[in-house]
């Protein structure tokens, strides 16, 4: 009787825990997944927002309009590499930070 009591115990214990890390996880999962899509959505933009962060700066605008392409043309491949990181990591168990892109997400 004290192995079936025990063992009863050992499944409501282990039950409880579950469900309780289920709504974690799917609470992470569901951030995961809507910061990739966004991320992915949201890459290309990085372009024009980079090119007008380099527009406002001092220099000589061609060479401030290049090198703002190709740092937002790196942001934009960093973005949307991240989305799709995320959108693969979604459905691992544990908290997901993804690639360090700075925001988080564009809007």
């Amino acid at each position: 009787m004290k192995k079936k009591t025990a063992f009863l115990l050992a499944v409501l214990l282990l039950g409880a825990s579950a469900s309780a890390y289920a709504g974690t996880y799917t609470e992470n999962m569901k951030h995961t997944l809507i910061r990739g899509v966004k991320n992915i959505l949201t890459g290309f933009l990085e372009i024009p927002i980079t090119i007008q962060e380099y527009h406002e700066q001092a220099g000589k605008p061609f060479v401030r309009h290049a090198a703002g392409f190709v740092d937002g043309t790196f942001q934009a491949i960093a973005r949307t590499g991240s989305g799709i990181w995320d959108l693969g990591a979604a459905f691992i168990p544990g908290g997901q930070e993804g690639l360090p892109v700075k925001p988080e997400t564009l809007f």
